[in-house]
């Protein structure tokens, strides 16, 4: 796990099969916290952050009208093993988690607030979109692990500058 300690939680990051887990480990209510509690995360990238897609229960982000990345199956969970779906919402850079007054209100406390950040890398698509893209990309595949790894450049628009891109996939 990858952990940051915080006063009044532990942020960690632990990498899955489906996806990055983000956990929120909160020993106890904050004092002066009265309400819903609202987990705020300010996302940042180098790409434009377009939402793609959203249900309420995850956020589907892309770019040129392709779903690249995601975040979704957020839900909090009390010491009692209580658990509770979140919904998530984005304002366009801040990604917010509200946890209901009522359900803090009867909480067992520590609580766990988990969403799952993944990707969605769709090869076949890709390369049908783009004949150059098709006869371009690599593939290599590590026996051990059982995991192929993809590489591919990406062109802009414009056809003037790429971007080299990678992904790993499991098997």
């Amino acid at each position: 796990d990858v952990i940051y300690d915080y006063p009044h939680m532990t942020e960690r990051y632990r990498l899955e099969a489906g996806g990055l887990e983000q956990f929120f480990d909160v020993a106890q209510l904050p004092t002066g916290v009265t309400g819903e509690m609202v987990v705020s995360c300010q996302l940042t990238s180098t790409a434009p952050l377009n939402v793609e897609s959203s249900d309420g229960a995850s956020l589907w982000f892309g770019r040129k009208g392709v779903q690249t990345f995601y975040v979704k199956d957020a839900a909090v969970i009390d010491a009692a093993g209580r658990r509770l779906e979140l919904p998530i919402s984005f304002d366009g850079s801040v990604m917010r988690l509200v946890i209901p007054e009522t359900w803090i209100a009867s909480a067992n406390f520590p609580i766990v607030i988990d969403p799952l950040i993944g990707t969605i890398f769709d090869i076949d698509a890709a390369t049908q979109a783009n004949t150059w893209l098709s006869n371009n990309l690599d593939v290599a595949y590590n026996a051990t692990d059982k995991e192929f790894f993809v590489a591919y450049c990406d062109w802009d628009a414009a056809g003037s500058e790429s971007t080299l891109v990678g992904q790993r996939v499991s098997v």
